[in-house]
Formats: structure tokens, C-alpha cells, sequence
């Protein structure tokens, strides 16, 4: 699913089965704030061609 915010009711419950939701950012820093007042996800996904932003966003991010 693209196009997806925050405030979409497929973002309120937790998702069973094949549908990923595909939330885009404009600011990390931003991002990572709005993530760490939510609860831990079970799974987090973050894609990007710079290394050390991925590397950095594994080590700060909670999930599994």
C-alpha cells in the first residue's frame, strides 16, 4: 500500500496476512521521534541506498 499516513485505519491495527504499508519521511530525525512515542512494531523496514543511515536506523529503532 502506497501513499499511507499515520491517521489511515490500516495503521491503527495490527496487520495480519500479505499487505505492507509503505510510510514515506521527509526528516530521520523526525521520523525516529514519531516512532519511539508509538508501541514497538513487530516488524520495521527501512529502505535506502546510504548504509550508514540503514546501520543507524537498526540500532536506534525498536521492533521484532
Amino acid at each position: 500500500m502506497i501513499d499511507v499516513k499515520e491517521t489511515d485505519p490500516i495503521m491503527q491495527e495490527e496487520i495480519f496476512g500479505p499487505v505492507l504499508p509503505i510510510l514515506t519521511f521527509d526528516n530521520l530525525n523526525e521520523l525516529l521521534e514519531m516512532q519511539k512515542r508509538k508501541e514497538k512494531p513487530l516488524a520495521f523496514y527501512y529502505f535506502s541506498k546510504n548504509r550508514a543511515k540503514a546501520q543507524r536506523i537498526m540500532q536506534l529503532m525498536p521492533y521484532g
